[in-house]
Parts: structure tokens; C-alpha cells; sequence
């Protein structure tokens, strides 16, 4: 019933979960709910007429219910929620001095970053995961549903469905990290890793971040982190609206690597391109 939306038509269910569901139901508590002609119909073990079960209320009440329990995460901290949908990568950056190999971790967060972001808290948090997972860049994708305002609800019938589920929305927190903050206790960075360019690469990975044109990135106006300087020197974070929600960590992966590993014509000082070293990769998923 959870993922296929409650054996929704023209959805995720098939066949063999439909029959399921069907010779289930008799045998379950939820047989006191159904109306009783599809009761009697699933009992003598025939199989209802097209979306039977679906369009019964009680089962679509069960699916609403069950879907808004797995969405619930309300019980979860900032730390877990970072490492809920986690991935990570290496990469190595020939544009950088020294060429080091830097790691870097992407988490897809599916609540809005207002949320979860209490003042002064998920700086730390996302620094002290950068810390455990040896991490030199870190991105946080949020992907959560707006609430619809009252002008959403006045909406023609036509697009209402769409509208009182809420506009989808996505957010973006970049932090980039020196080691050497670190201090005596850097044992999650390789030695190449331990020291870096922090303004290259930062002005290099911000720039082209929202520079892209899919992305759409905008500086966030209504939070704006470490503002009362939570954070030590030798960190670096950026939080954005991203305005085009349709692209998601699927892109902004691949982005990503592109970005710290392949050759990126840069403005020289007279406004001329110029061409950087073509580099290798090494990548982690």
C-alpha cells in the first residue's frame, strides 16, 4: 500500500499487488471497513472489477495515513537527517594546487531547511559530519511540498488536484571545509587531502554552481547560517533557493563532478577565457 500509493491506477502497482491486496483484506481487520458487497466478493476469492480496492475509502484513508507516517520525520535530528539519504564521492582536483583528491557528500533532505535548521545547530551538525566522514565539501538538497496559500485553494477545478497538494520546492546548503580546522584530528583525510586551496575552490565551485542554468540557484532570503559566526575560519557555506525544482541530486551530481573535475575555461583578468590542464578523475559512489 506504500509504495504503490495505495495500488493508485496508472502508478507504481501491478497485477500480482492488486491480487494481494485482494486476498489479503478478508483475512485482515480491515475487513470490518470495506462495504460488504466487495467484503463478499474478495471472500468467495474472486477478483474485484478494475480499481475496486483502490477507490474504496477506507483503503484510500489507510494509504494517506501510512503515507504521511513514512514522510514523519519529525523524530529525527539534523545528524539524521543528513546521513537518512546520503551519498558520497572522490574526486581529484588538478586545478587545485597539488592536486589533491577531495571527498565530497551529498544529502538529500526531503523537509524544508526552516525545519530542521534551528539557529546555530545544523552548522555544527553539518560540520562535525564533514569531520567524521572526512568530507571537504558537503551539499544539502531539501525537496518538501509548499503548503498551498489561500490563493492556491481559489484555483479553477481543473488544476485544484495539483495545487492543494502544494508546490514543490527545493533548497541548497553548501559548506566547504579546510582541514587543517581540524587541527590533531584530521585521521578521516588522506595526507594529500589535509591541505587546500579554500578560496579556489570555493570561488570556483559557488560561481559555477549559480552560474548553471538549470539549477536556478538564488541566494536564500529567508535563513542565512552561521550570521552570528558560529563557525570557525577555514569554513565556508552557502544556502540557496533552488527555483527550478525539477532537477535533483541525479543532476546535481553529476554537476558536481564535472565542476571539480574537468578542464573549466576561467575569466582571466582582461576578460579572455583561459584553459585549464584537462584533469583525471576518481570517483566513489
Amino acid at each position: 500500500m506504500i509504495d504503490t500509493g495505495g495500488l493508485r491506477p496508472g502508478g507504481k502497482a501491478l497485477q500480482v499487488d492488486r491480487d494481494a491486496a485482494a486476498t489479503l483484506i478478508p483475512l485482515s481487520t480491515y475487513a470490518q471497513t470495506v462495504t460488504p458487497s466487495l467484503l463478499s466478493t474478495l471472500s468467495n476469492g474472486t477478483k474485484p472489477n478494475g480499481n475496486a480496492v483502490y477507490d474504496e475509502k477506507s483503503m484510500k484513508d489507510l494509504a494517506t495515513t501510512l503515507s504521511e507516517k513514512k514522510t514523519d520525520l519529525s523524530h529525527l535530528g539534523a545528524r539524521d537527517l543528513l546521513r537518512r539519504d546520503y551519498k558520497e564521492y572522490d574526486y581529484r582536483v588538478e586545478w587545485l594546487p597539488g592536486a589533491p583528491t577531495l571527498r565530497v557528500g551529498l544529502s538529500t533532505i526531503p523537509v524544508p531547511l526552516k525545519n530542521w535548521a534551528r539557529q546555530g545547530t545544523v552548522e555544527k551538525e553539518i560540520l562535525l559530519w564533514m569531520k567524521t566522514r572526512g568530507l571537504h565539501v558537503h551539499g544539502a538538497i531539501t525537496s518538501f511540498k509548499e503548503k498551498p496559500s489561500k490563493k492556491d485553494k481559489e484555483v479553477p477545478a481543473k488544476g485544484r488536484e495539483k495545487e492543494k497538494k502544494g508546490k514543490a520546492r527545493r533548497e541548497q546548503v553548501w559548506m566547504v571545509v579546510e582541514p587543517s580546522i581540524f587541527e590533531d584530528d584530521q585521521g578521516q583525510y588522506s595526507a594529500e587531502g589535509k591541505n587546500i586551496d579554500l578560496d579556489k575552490l570555493t570561488e570556483k565551485l559557488f560561481h559555477l554552481l549559480e552560474k548553471d542554468e538549470n539549477l536556478k540557484l538564488e541566494k536564500h532570503t529567508q535563513l542565512e547560517l552561521n550570521k552570528n559566526g558560529v563557525l570557525p575560519k577555514g569554513v565556508k557555506v552557502k544556502v540557496y533557493h533552488q527555483t527550478d525544482p525539477t532537477p535533483t541530486r541525479k543532476y546535481t551530481a553529476p554537476l558536481l563532478k564535472k565542476i571539480l573535475t574537468e578542464s573549466v575555461p576561467e575569466e582571466a583578468p582582461n576578460g579572455e577565457a583561459s584553459q585549464a590542464n584537462e584533469p583525471s578523475v576518481e570517483a566513489k559512489v
